[in-house]
C-alpha cells in the first residue's frame, strides 16, 4: 500500500499558513501534538536508530555535500533559469556555517516529507520504462548533514523551520522558525548548517577545494556550481556547456566544463580553464526487474573521452558516476549509469542483476565509441601537422591500473577481449580498411627504411605484407596496442618477407639497393641463430665476377685484400671486395659461416681433394706436392691431415693415408725400423722420404739448411698420430702384426716397442693388460718363462734375492732401470720389495730342504716381511697360505711348514705343539699379526692331554697332576669344554688308577683308564680315601687336588664316580637310650643368647628347641657296592 506521502499531491503550499500546518501535521503524524510526545517508547527507539544511521552511514562527514547537490539537481528549475546551486563556508559572531543555495522553484509538500522522512523519496516513484533514473532514491541522504552539525536551518518558499539533532527525533521532525535574517538569500532554496565542530569545518573547506566540474558533468539539470570558502579568497564558478553535434570531432557529442577563479566584478579579470569531452551515449534494453527500478526496463549509459584538443586524449585517472561520483576505478574515461547503490552511495550492490547487466551495456558502448574514433578521417590530420587525430590515439583510453574489486576488473577484461576481436585498427596499406588487432603487426624502427623511416625494407611491388603491418601513425601507443593482441614483427616474420621480396625481385633488386640499405639487412639478421639455416639459402652474397650466390656455397670465402691469388685448378669463389670490406655487411657474412680467404682455405681444398680420391694413385708428383704445399703452409693445421702418402712396404711402393705409416728418424737410439727396414716379412709401411725430399728442399744450397729442413717436415709429420717412429703394437684394442712379428723375430725389441706405447698412452690398452704378464720371455738361465714371473736384473736384486728368476738383459744400473719400470705394471719385479722377498722365501723353499737351507737368510726375509707396511699384508698372507714357508731350524723335526700349523708360545708341558717364538723372537708382528700365529689353546691342551705320556710311573703320575691342573685353568678361560673335547678327553686312557698296594707303596699296581672305564674312584674325602685304598681301584691323586679339580671332572662327567657320592654310611646306637636334661638345659640357655645375634625377629623371639639323649655306644658302617667297614675297622663281607 503505496504511504500517505505517495498519496499527497506534488504541490506548492500557496502561503506561510498553509505551510505551517503541514508541518504541524507531519509533526503529529510522528508523535508530537504541538510539545506533547505520544508513543514515547517508539519515538525512543527512532531517535537512538536517527542518530546511529547519521552517524555511521557514510565514511566520510563531508559526504552531505554530494548529497545536497544531489537534491538540487532532483530540484524543479523555471523555464529559461540555468539551474545553479552555490555552496559557502563561513564563519559570523563567531559561529561556523555552511550554506546552500539554490535557484529551484521551491520544495513541494511531497519533498519535505521525504526530507522528514527516512526510506521515503521523490525518486523511488515509478515512471515510464524509458525513465533515466535519480540521483537519489533511499531517503536517508540528507540525514547526513547531522555527521557535521547538529542545528540545520530550512527556507524554501513559504516554507521555514528548523531540525535539531539534541532534540527527539529532531533530524525529521520539523520545528517552525524564522530563517537568519542575516543569511537569507531571497528567492532561493536555502539550507544554512551551523557546523559543530573546527575539526568538521576544516575538512569541509578542504573537501569545497578538491570539488571538480566533473561533478556536473552527468547532471541532469545543473548546469552551474558556485563555490566560496575562505581558504581561497577568489570563488570558483563551475559550468558546463553541451554540444550535441561537435563539428571539430566529426559530429560527436561533447561536454566542455569549465572553471572560472574569481569574480566578475572585481579588480582582477577572472581565470577560466576548460576541459573538453567526448561523450558516447547508449541505450540499455531489456534491464532486469528491480524493486528500486520499478517498471524500467531501459537505461542509459554514458562514457565520456577527455581531449586536450581535437587530436590528443587527455590520459588521466577518471571517476564513476552514478550522476554524482562514486569513485575512482582505474579507468581513463568516465562511466556513467544509473547503478543501484549500497545506502552510503560509495559502492555498488555488485551482484544486482540490475547493475550486471549495466555492466554489458558499458561494454557495447565503449566499443561502438572506439569504433567512431577509429573511423574519423585521417585526413583531418593534414591542417594539424602536429598530431595525428583520435583515430590513432585512441588506444591511451584502454590503459588501466589494476584495483581490487572484481567487477570493475571483469568489465576490464570484457572491454579488453571486445576490442581484440573488433576490426579497429589500420594496416599501412589503407585499401585493406580497418582490421582486428590480433591480425596486424607492429613494425619496429630497426625493421623500417626511407623517408625517415616511414617505409619498409621489403617493399613488394603487388600483394605486399603491408596488408597486415599495423599503420606507423600508432607508434605512440604501441604500448597500450600490445594488450589488445598486435603483435611485434618478430624476426622469423621479417625473414618470411626477405624470402618472399627476393622472391620477386630477384638479384636486380639486391643490387638495386642503396649500400645503406644492404647495411641494415645485414644488422638485423646478424647474429639471429634461428634463422641462419634459412639466411644461408638466400641467394645474397655478391660475388667478384657480379653474381649472387647463397652462403651454402662451396669453398665460398671473403675477400683478404691482399694481392694472393688462387690457384687455378681449385674451385674457389670470393665475396665482392666492396662488400667484404663493409665493416656491417662482413659482420654479418661471417655470421653466415664466410670466412676470409687464406692459404688455409688451399689447404682445405687440398684435404677434400685427397678425400675424394681412391686408394689408386694417379700421379706421385702431384701427391708430393701437395704434401709439401701443406708443410710450407701449415696454417693452423698441427700437422699433416689425412691425404695421401708415398710408403714402401716389403719392398713395394704403394699409397697410403690411414694410420700406421713410419718413419725412418735417424735421431732416434734405438732405430727399429731402421732395423727392420730390408727384412723380409716386414709389416712396416714406411714412408719413401727420398721422392719427398726434392720436393721439400727445394731453393736450400747449404747442407745443413737441408738438413734442418728434413727435420723440420719429419717432426711435422710426427705431430699427427697417423706417423710414428716406433712400431704400432695395438690398434682398435687387437694386436697389430708388427707385434706378432717382433715377437717371433726378438722379444726384447718387443719390449723396447712395447715401452714406448705405454709411455704415450694415458690408458693402457686392455689387450695389454690380458696377454702381457704370460708373455713368455728369454731368462737369464736360457729358459723362457712368463714376463709375469720375472724380475729386472737389478744389483739390489741380484744380490738380495738371487734365487729368484731373472729376464735375460744386462746388469741394469740405477741410471738406467727406470728405463724398464713400466714393466711392474705386469708383475716384474725391479726392486727388493715384500714382492721381491715373498718369490725368494718361496724359491728357498722349493730349492733348499729344511737341514740344508741358510738359515740366516730365511730369518733375514722374516725380518724384512716383519718390517712391511701394512698394505704388504695381504700379499704376505697369501703366500703362507699357499706354501710352507715356516722354517722349523732345530730339533729333531727340522722341515718347511704351513704357518697355521704352528702357535707363537705354549706352557712347558706342551711337548707336541710346534713353537715358533723361540726361534723367531724378532719376528712377532709377521707371525702373530699380520698371519695371525696364536698362543696355545684349549684344544693344544686337550691334544697334549690325550697323547700317551706314561713312562716312569711316578713321573707319568705327576705329569698327570699338573696336566689336570692345566686343562682346568684353561677351560675356566674358555668357559668349559666343548662336545668334541669332552669326548675325546673321556674316551683317551689316560687317568692312573692305583689298584692295590702294601703298606711300603713298593708294589703298586697303576692302570691307565678312560673317564668311561667302570670300577674306579675319585678320593674327596680323607676317611673313606683311608678306608678304601687298596680295597678298590682309585685315581692316584690327593683328596685336595681332586677336591681342587672337582669343576673338571664334574665337567668331563665324573661327578657320579667320587667316594663321596658313591659310599653309604649307616648308624646305629648301641645300648639303652636316656634323656639328659642337664646338658639340655645348658644348651638351651646357650641356644638363646646365641638366637639374641640373628638377623631373623623370628628366631630372636621363638628359638629353637633341642633335645639331648645319651647311649652307650654309636656303630658306624661304610658300605662300596659289596665291600663293608664297621667303625671298628673290621671287614664284613656278606653275599649278596
Amino acid at each position: 500500500m503505496a504511504s500517505r506521502s505517495q498519496l499527497l499531491a506534488d504541490v506548492f503550499p500557496s502561503s506561510k499558513l498553509e505551510a505551517f500546518c503541514e508541518l504541524y501535521e507531519l509533526r503529529k503524524e510522528k508523535g508530537f501534538e504541538g510539545i506533547k510526545q505520544n508513543n514515547s517508547s517508539i519515538v525512543f527507539t527512532l531517535n537512538n536508530s536517527l542518530k546511529i544511521l547519521s552517524d555511521q552511514l557514510y565514511q566520510t562527514p563531508t559526504r552531505f555535500l554530494l548529497e545536497l547537490i544531489q537534491n538540487a539537481d532532483d530540484n524543479r528549475y523555471q523555464v529559461g533559469i540555468s539551474p545553479s546551486v552555490s555552496l559557502s563556508l563561513y564563519e559570523r559572531d563567531g559561529q561556523q556555517y555552511f550554506r546552500s543555495d539554490c535557484n529551484e522553484v521551491g520544495l513541494t509538500t511531497r519533498q519535505i516529507r521525504a526530507l522528514m522522512d527516512v526510506g521515503e523519496s521523490t525518486k523511488t516513484v515509478a515512471g515510464s520504462s524509458e525513465q533515466r533514473g535519480y540521483i537519489g532514491e533511499n531517503g536517508i541522504g540528507f540525514k547526513s548533514v547531522f555527521k557535521v552539525c547538529d542545528v540545520v536551518h530550512v527556507k524554501s518558499g513559504y516554507y521555514e523551520f528548523m531540525l535539531d539533532r539534541n532534540q527527539t527525533i529532531g533530524m525529521i521532525l520539523p520545528i517552525p522558525s524564522t530563517f537568519p535574517v542575516a543569511h537569507l538569500y531571497p528567492d532561493h532554496t536555502q539550507f544554512l548548517l551551523e557546523v559543530k565542530h573546527k575539526n568538521y569545518y576544516s575538512e569541509i573547506e578542504r573537501e569545497l577545494g578538491m570539488v571538480n566540474p566533473e561533478l556536473l558533468m552527468f547532471l541532469r539539470k545543473l548546469t552551474r556550481l558556485k563555490i566560496t570558502a575562505p581558504g581561497n579568497n577568489k570563488p570558483r564558478l563551475l559550468s558546463r556547456l553541451v554540444q550535441e553535434s561537435d563539428t571539430d570531432f566529426d559530429g560527436m557529442e561533447t561536454i566542455t566544463l569549465s572553471t572560472t577563479i574569481g569574480a566578475v566584478d572585481s579588480a582582477c579579470a577572472p581565470v577560466t580553464m576548460r576541459k573538453k569531452y567526448i561523450v558516447y551515449r547508449h541505450d540499455v534494453r531489456n534491464l532486469p526487474k528491480d524493486k528500486r527500478r520499478e517498471g524500467i526496463s531501459k537505461s542509459e549509459v554514458t562514457l565520456a573521452f577527455p581531449v586536450a584538443n581535437r587530436r590528443t586524449p587527455i590520459v588521466e585517472s577518471q571517476k564513476t558516476f552514478a550522476f554524482l561520483p562514486i569513485d575512482d576505478f582505474g579507468f581513463k574515461f568516465l562511466i556513467h549509469a544509473d547503478f543501484l547503490l549500497v545506502a552510503s552511495r560509495e559502492g555498488l550492490e555488485y551482484q544486482r542483476p540490475w547493475n550486471l547487466a549495466l555492466r554489458v551495456g558499458i561494454r557495447h558502448a565503449f566499443l561502438k565509441s572506439i569504433q567512431r574514433f577509429a573511423s574519423m578521417p585521417p585526413q583531418r590530420l593534414e591542417s594539424e601537422p602536429q598530431g595525428k587525430g583520435l583515430c590513432f590515439m585512441w588506444p591511451k583510453y584502454v590503459s588501466r591500473r589494476p584495483r581490487s574489486i572484481q567487477f570493475w576488473e571483469d568489465l576490464h577484461a570484457e572491454l579488453m577481449n571486445g576490442l581484440r576481436h573488433t576490426p579497429i585498427l589500420l594496416p599501412r596499406n589503407r585499401q585493406s580498411g580497418l582490421c582486428k588487432p590480433e591480425t596486424l603487426r607492429y613494425v619496429p624502427h630497426e625493421y623500417r627504411f626511407g623517408d625517415g623511416d616511414q617505409g619498409v625494407l621489403f617493399d613488394l611491388p603487388s600483394d605486399g605484407p603491408d596488408r597486415f603491418h599495423l599503420a606507423f601513425e600508432y607508434d605512440d601507443v604501441w604500448e597500450e596496442l600490445k594488450d589488445l593482441g598486435v603483435r611485434r614483427l618478430s624476426q622469423d616474420e621479417q625473414c618470411n618477407e626477405f624470402e618472399q621480396w627476393i622472391g620477386q625481385v630477384g638479384a636486380a633488386g639486391l643490387k638495386n639497393q642503396p649500400v645503406a640499405w644492404h647495411e641494415r639487412v645485414s644488422s638485423l639478421f646478424c647474429g639471429c641463430q634461428s634463422l641462419r639455416a634459412r639466411l644461408r639459402a638466400l641467394p645474397i652474397i655478391p660475388l667478384r665476377d657480379g653474381t649472387w650466390v647463397n652462403a651454402e656455397s662451396e669453398r665460398l670465402y671473403l675477400d683478404s685484400g691482399s694481392e694472393d691469388q688462387v690457384p687455378e685448378d681449385l674451385d674457389i669463389s670470393i665475396v665482392d671486395a666492396a662488400a667484404s670490406q663493409n665493416k656491417t655487411r662482413r659482420l654479418f657474412f661471417e655470421f653466415l659461416g664466410i670466412v676470409q680467404y687464406s692459404s688455409y682455405h688451399v689447404c682445405q681444398a687440398i684435404i677434400k681433394l685427397h678425400h675424394d680420391m681412391d686408394k689408386r694413385i694417379h700421379n706421385v708428383q702431384h701427391v708430393v706436392n701437395d704434401a709439401a704445399y701443406l708443410f710450407k703452409n701449415d696454417s693452423g693445421l698441427f700437422g699433416p691431415p689425412p691425404i695421401f702418402f708415398i710408403v714402401v712396404k716389403d719392398g713395394r711402393r704403394e699409397s697410403r693415408r690411414l694410420a700406421p705409416i713410419y718413419c725412418d728418424d735417424r735421431r732416434a737410439q734405438l732405430n727399429l725400423i731402421t732395423k727392420y727396414r730390408g727384412s723380409a716379412g716386414s709389416p712396416f709401411a714406411i714412408l719413401d722420404y727420398e721422392t719427398y725430399k726434392p720436393k721439400i728442399c727445394a731453393g736450400l744450397s747449404k747442407a745443413s739448411d737441408a738438413a734442418q729442413r728434413e727435420f723440420g717436415f719429419l717432426d711435422w709429420l710426427l705431430r699427427s698420430d697417423t706417423f710414428m717412429t716406433v712400431p704400432r703394437l695395438v690398434m682398435d684394442d687387437r694386436l697389430t702384426d708388427e707385434w706378432t712379428f717382433l715377437r717371433n723375430t726378438n722379444v726384447i725389441d718387443l719390449l723396447h716397442a712395447l715401452r714406448h706405447t705405454i709411455a704415450s698412452k694415458r690408458e693402457l690398452p686392455a689387450v695389454l693388460v690380458y696377454v702381457l704378464p704370460s708373455l713368455q720371455v728369454p731368462c737369464r738361465d736360457g729358459k723362457m718363462r712368463p714376463l709375469n714371473c720375472l724380475a729386472l736384473p737389478t744389483e739390489e736384486l741380484l744380490q738380495e734375492c738371487p734365487h729368484i728368476d731373472f729376464i735375460d738383459l744386462p746388469r741394469l744400473s740405477s741410471f738406467v732401470k727406470p728405463t724398464w719400470d713400466f714393466l711392474r705394471q705386469f708383475g716384474v719385479l725391479s726392486t727388493c720389495n715384500t714382492a721381491a722377498r715373498l718369490r725368494e722365501l718361496q724359491a728357498l723353499g722349493k730349492t733348499f730342504a729344511a737341514d740344508k737351507v741358510d738359515k740366516e737368510a730365511v730369518h733375514k726375509i722374516y725380518r724384512a716381511l716383519n718390517l712391511a707396511v701394512d698394505s704388504d699384508d695381504g700379499k704376505i698372507q697369501n703366500a703362507f697360505r699357499d706354501h710352507a714357508l715356516v722354517l722349523i731350524p732345530d730339533g729333531s723335526r727340522k722341515q718347511w711348514i704351513l704357518h697355521d700349523s704352528c702357535v707363537w708360545t705354549a706352557p712347558p708341558l706342551l711337548r707336541h705343539v710346534v713353537k715358533l717364538g723361540p726361534h723367531y723372537p724378532d719376528c712377532a708382528r709377521l707371525f702373530v699379526n699380520v698371519l695371525g700365529v696364536k698362543e696355545a689353546t684349549l684344544d693344544h691342551v686337550v691334544d697334549e692331554f690325550c697323547s700317551e705320556f706314561r713312562g716312569n710311573k711316578k713321573t707319568a703320575v705327576q705329569r698327570f697332576g699338573k696336566m689336570c691342573r692345566m686343562l682346568a685353568r684353561f677351560m675356566s678361560r674358555n668357559g668349559g669344554l666343548s662336545y668334541s673335547q669332552r669326548a675325546r678327553i673321556r674316551s683317551a686312557p689316560v687317568f692312573p688308577v692305583l689298584q692295590d698296594r702294601d703298606a711300603l707303596r713298593e708294589s703298586s699296581n697303576i692302570l691307565w683308564c678312560s673317564a668311561e672305564d667302570e670300577g674306579w674312584y675319585i678320593p674327596d674325602k680323607i676317611t673313606l680315601e683311608e678306608l678304601f685304598r687298596g680295597k678298590v681301584g682309585m685315581l692316584e691323586i690327593s683328596v685336595k687336588s681332586a677336591k681342587d679339580l672337582e669343576p673338571l671332572f664334574k665337567d668331563l662327567g665324573c661327578a657320579t664316580i667320587f667316594l663321596s657320592r658313591c659310599v653309604r654310611e649307616t648308624v646305629k646306637p648301641q645300648g639303652e637310650i636316656t634323656r639328659d636334661v642337664s646338658t639340655e638345659t645348658d644348651l638351651t640357655t646357650r641356644l638363646q643368647y646365641i638366637s639374641l645375634l640373628s638377623m631373623d625377629a623370628n628366631i630372636r623371639k621363638s628359638p629353637p628347641s633341642i633335645q639331648v639323649w645319651c647311649v652307650l655306644s654309636i656303630i658306624v658302617t661304610r658300605s662300596l657296592d659289596k665291600l663293608h667297614i664297621a667303625s671298628d675297622g673290621l671287614v664284613a663281607l656278606h653275599e649278596g
